[in-house]
Order: C-alpha cells, then sequence, then structure tokens
C-alpha cells in the first residue's frame, strides 16, 4: 500500500501583476462555509492557513482594492460582535489592515471603508486604542 501525504502551503503573490482577491476571497468563502455548519477542525484551519498567507503577503498599491474587497466581504458575511467576542476571522483582517496601515492609509478605497463606518471602523479603532 502506498501512503502518500499532501501539503498544502498557503498561496503565494509573487508580483504586483497578480491578483490577490480570489486567494484570500476563496479562503473567506470557505471559512463561512465552515462556520454556518459549526465545522469548527476546517474553521481553525482556514485560520490558520489564511493567517500565514497574510504573513507572508507582499502587498503592492495594485493590491489595495483586493483587501478592502476581502474586508468588506469578511464583515458582510461573517457573524457580529456578541458580548465583546469578535469573529476571528474578523480580528484576523482588522488586525492585518492595521499592520499595512502605512502602506494603504491614504488609499482612496480605504478611506471610503473608513467613511462606511460600521463594524469594522469599531474593531479598527478598539484595536489601535489597545495597542
Amino acid at each position: 500500500m502506498c501512503r502518500t501525504s499532501l501539503t498544502l502551503a498557503p498561496p503565494r503573490i509573487t508580483g504586483s501583476w497578480e491578483n490577490s482577491h480570489p486567494v484570500f476571497l476563496g479562503q473567506a468563502k470557505l471559512y463561512v462555509l465552515a462556520d454556518k455548519y459549526g465545522i469548527e477542525p476546517l474553521r481553525r484551519l482556514i485560520i490558520l492557513k489564511l493567517y500565514r498567507t497574510l504573513s507572508t503577503f507582499k502587498l503592492y498599491d495594485t493590491g489595495v482594492v483586493s483587501i478592502i474587497e476581502f474586508v468588506r466581504f469578511v464583515y458582510l458575511n461573517t457573524p457580529p460582535n456578541h458580548g465583546g467576542q469578535v469573529d476571528p476571522l474578523r480580528n484576523m483582517v482588522t488586525r492585518y489592515v492595521i499592520s499595512v496601515l502605512g502602506k494603504i492609509g491614504e488609499n482612496q478605497y480605504f478611506q471610503e471603508l473608513l467613511e462606511d463606518g460600521g463594524p469594522f471602523v469599531a474593531d479598527f479603532w478598539r484595536i489601535i486604542w489597545s495597542v
């Protein structure tokens, strides 16, 4: 009997010409599905994989729109904060945005996201003020 092991490395974006949108959105959609059906091991795995992807992701100016769309998708499709508990994906996405704030802070699409207000902006400022 032949046994093989499959290791799935996080996708890598290696240049400004590559579209990061499908990478992040695909992982977020799978997370939402796992959350909806209560598949906790899958949900945790996706958080881990997405963390690895974001931690190695080089954000180019051309990728800012994809990040903003990713944030919007996450906040539209994950549970709202309840009793001070923030959904893990929301928390990670917000912390990522804060980590790249120097690159996206003056971007028009990021400014529009802030102008929209709502839960993302509340989480964003809560984390900023807690640092």
